[in-house]
């Protein structure tokens, strides 16, 4: 989830910027990508992470086995939707297979078709009463499979809305099968995959590796400025002020002036001082990584619910995700109700 393309995609979304010359980042502001980029990031995906999980549902056959092949099973069609929404056509049906060198290009719509029926059969393999569990395996959930089970629900309803726009399908069927996966996955917060770095040499968050000692992700300049504009509290841990007596431009800032700065995406370096780096909420050595959030299927269920029911419906799942993710940040209560005061409501798509 800090591979090459959580990068990429982030630096093209503008929630971090590249301040760096180094060529390599500086194509990829450019929207290019090399051979060797794309390569690796298949090789992460497919090679290593897709044939690792193949292998855990082709090994753990044995009955007491039966959570392990679950899991493989959940992050193979996990893994897949990651793939699959890169590459659109990818080869699953034959794939792993070794007799066959070149495996055939499924659709993506098929592959999407494919992992839904993987996450039924992983959702009850899960539920089994027998089999040992992964406790000492486990570094998101430790052995908890009740939470596993929300999580295949979340992964249900995500690939349910994402098949909603694909030809032939029914749109609104789809969607409404997306709340049925939903209704049964995270409740709260409490539920949130995390994976905790311990921090220290080999376990530090990635990011941290590449903002702290390499000094290449800031905050983004788009980003940054519409958080200013709408008050948004979330920035100042999201992001760190510029403290320092510097100059940009025309303009000089002293020590005692705070003031939140984004490098613009595609722009020249900067000096360090002069612009805002990734909070340390999501920087420190030991910061956890979340992988899947109640707040990110809040607003899943958003997008969901504006398919069945209109903007209205939306809005209620719209608003719980934005405060369940400024919880998580540990906003203020009184500022995450003021904040969503001010916020307008949904209107319909037109």
């Amino acid at each position: 989830y800090y591979g090459e393309n959580a990068l990429w995609s982030a630096e093209w979304t503008q929630q971090f910027s590249f301040n760096s010359d180094n060529r390599s980042y500086s194509q990829v502001q450019r929207y290019e990508l090399s051979e060797t980029d794309a390569s690796t990031a298949w090789d992460y995906f497919y090679a290593r992470t897709g044939n690792t999980a193949y292998g855990i549902v082709r090994d753990a056959s044995a009955p007491a086995d039966v959570h392990y092949r679950g899991l493989g099973r959940m992050f193979y069609a996990w893994t897949f939707q990651i793939i699959t929404d890169l590459w659109g056509p990818v080869p699953y049906r034959e794939a792993f297979h070794p007799e066959i060198r070149e495996p055939a290009y499924d659709q993506q719509q098929t592959v999407y078709q494919a992992l839904l029926a993987q996450l039924d059969t992983a959702v009850t393999e899960l539920s089994s009463a027998t089999g040992r569990l992964p406790t000492g395996n486990d570094l998101l959930y430790s052995g908890d499979l009740s939470k596993w089970m929300k999580l295949a629900h979340l992964l249900q309803g995500r690939a349910q809305l994402r098949l909603a726009h694909a030809p032939g399908e029914d749109l609104v069927a789809r969607a409404n099968n997306a709340l049925a996966a939903l209704s049964g996955a995270f409740t709260g917060n409490a539920d949130d995959a995390d994976f905790i770095y311990p921090g220290g040499q080999d376990a530090r968050n990635p990011l941290y590796t590449f903002q702290e000692l390499r000094n290449q992700f800031v905050g983004s300049e788009y980003l940054i400025e519409m958080l200013k504009g709408r008050n948004d509290p979330r920035l100042p841990i999201m992001f760190t002020p510029i403290v320092y007596d510097s100059v940009r431009g025309t303009t000089r800032y002293l020590a005692t002036t705070t003031r939140y700065v984004g490098h613009p995406n595609g722009g020249a370096t900067l000096p360090d001082s002069t612009v805002s780096w990734i909070g340390p909420f999501f920087s420190n050595e030991n910061a956890p990584l979340s992988v899947v959030s109640y707040a990110d299927q809040k607003f899943t269920e958003a997008e969901a619910r504006l398919i069945v029911s209109g903007a209205a419906a939306a809005d209620v799942a719209y608003r719980a995700a934005i405060r369940a993710n400024m919880t998580k940040l540990r906003v203020d209560t009184a500022a995450i109700t003021a904040y969503l005061a001010a916020r307008p409501n949904l209107s319909a798509v037109t």
